[in-house]
């Protein structure tokens, strides 16, 4: 038995959804799966050379820990694995590969897939389950509420860079209490941005550029992103930008009615001097984990 697991990149918080907001994005961690005596590991796409193509990948590391806590029989593989999503770059890289372990100790062990516990497992190890549950259950996602709608107008633009960001660092420049103003702007905010997604709403969007609980502190120790925010900021119909989880990732929302281009965005950030990877326009990924066996 065979199987091929497919798990979408996430964006997290969303400007003011704060440890709460996620939605999926269509850019693929691909795992390609058989049994074999011991590991072999082929990598391909971003962190292939990052990372250990052995048993000490974090790949495998997640699924022992999965059969450990699920109590299921250890077993070896050859995998493929294939990422078209940048390694720490606010994308949800690690949140894929733990959701793919997961998957992977299930499939192998009981033939199907148990998705609350999977998810529970997987919030736990990443820590973050607004990472987590977009790249389970696809869509955008409040990690209170559950899976919320969004228009089918929306798009979201992401701008990516050869830089990287300390995810522990980032979440320690965040202060863990706030003041009853702050909660109550977040709150409200928040709820801007629910309408804005829903209903294709302009100034609900803009809510993202105006979170007040996580962006300003990450943004004052990026001076990239900074740069990049600022920048589409002021660009026309771009509605409200947000640093994508913990940056370095900028991201921002637009509309099909806006025919926004992403390679003249790319071009006038060039012209005004701000470097930048990459400049993607993507629909939500709907769909969340995806994995399929093939007996042959």
């Amino acid at each position: 038995m065979t199987w091929t697991i497919r798990v979408p990149a996430t964006s997290a918080n969303l400007g003011p959804g704060y440890d709460r907001l996620g939605l999926a994005l269509p850019l693929w961690l691909t795992v390609k799966v058989k049994p074999a005596q011991k590991w072999q590991l082929h990598l391909e796409g971003f962190g292939s050379k990052l990372f250990p193509a052995n048993q000490n990948h974090s790949l495998v590391q997640y699924y022992r820990k999965a059969c450990d806590a699920w109590s299921l029989q250890r077993r070896t593989f050859s995998v493929e694995v294939t990422s078209e999503i940048p390694v720490s770059s606010g994308l949800g890289s690690s949140a894929a590969i733990i959701v793919a372990a997961l998957a992977l100790a299930q499939i192998s062990a009981l033939g199907s897939l148990d998705l609350p516990s999977l998810s529970d497992l997987a919030a736990e190890l990443e820590g973050h389950a607004d990472n987590t549950i977009p790249a389970i259950f696809g869509g955008l996602q409040d990690t209170e509420l559950g899976q919320l709608p969004i228009h089918s107008k929306v798009r979201i633009l992401c701008v990516t860079s050869e830089q990287q960001a300390n995810t522990k660092l980032m979440r320690e420049l965040v202060p863990k209490e706030v003041n009853t103003q702050v909660e109550s702007r977040t709150n409200e905010l928040r709820g801007q941005l629910i309408i804005g997604l829903k209903d294709a709403e302009t100034n609900g969007l803009r809510a993202s550029s105006q979170d007040i609980r996580h962006q300003p502190y990450r943004l004052a120790v990026q001076p990239h992103a900074r740069s990049v925010f600022e920048f589409l900021n002021e660009e026309p119909g771009i509605h409200g930008v947000f640093l994508s989880g913990s940056g370095p990732t900028v991201s921002a929302w637009v509309l099909d009615d806006d025919s926004i281009d992403s390679d003249i965005v790319m071009q006038r950030m060039k012209q005004k001097g701000v470097a930048a990877s990459q400049c993607l326009i993507l629909s939500p990924d709907l769909k969340g984990l995806v994995v399929r066996g093939d007996d042959r």
